[in-house]
């Protein structure tokens, strides 16, 4: 069936209505890629939190100190899954392009140093290390909470793609 637009133009009612389903279609495809995207970072702290409380489980003879260093970790990265589950909720409630980046100048090798010591656990118990070579004083203007997502992803893939007993090394310029 043909019907007549604006100014006597014709246009199809079905070929306007399958580009509108497209355009869901799509819509509904970036929705659920960015659900898989953050349910794969929620993991990280997650798998932090269950690795420094395990650690602290076996090991009842620890100094301290390391005890102490090891629950502050657990504490932090259960405040962090707490934030991306917020982020989360906001989402849902929000389109995707309305996501805002809040810039701000960061410590790259500080922001690295977080990072890597999120993994400890993991790095641990696969016999892995990771060496971070950065100059000093390194700053950048970021946002930093989405930065480290980035980075704390690149360290996931890293883990699970290096070999035992070898360095991974992290070497920004």
């Amino acid at each position: 069936r043909t019907f007549f637009g604006g100014r006597g133009r014709p246009y199809r009612v079905r070929d306007r209505e399958r580009k509108v389903q497209q355009a869901l279609r799509d819509e509904s495809h970036r929705k659920d890629d960015l659900v898989t995207y953050l349910a794969h970072d929620l993991r990280t702290p997650l798998a932090s939190v269950v690795g420094y409380l395990s650690l602290l489980q076996e090991a009842p003879e620890l100094p301290v100190e390391q005890r102490a260093h090891f629950t502050g970790v657990a504490l932090d990265k259960a405040h962090r899954l707490d934030t991306l589950i917020e982020e989360f909720f906001d989402i849902t409630r929000f389109d995707f392009h309305d996501i805002v980046l809040t810039r701000g100048y960061v410590d790259l090798g500080l922001l690295l140093a977080q990072v890597t010591d999120e993994f400890y656990p993991i790095l641990n118990e696969q016999h892995k290390e990771v060496q971070v070579d950065i100059r000093e004083d390194l700053t950048v203007l970021v946002d930093g909470d989405k930065m480290a997502r980035v980075f704390n992803n690149i360290m996931k893939n890293a883990i699970a793609y290096s070999y035992e007993a070898r360095p991974s090394r992290s070497r920004p310029d």
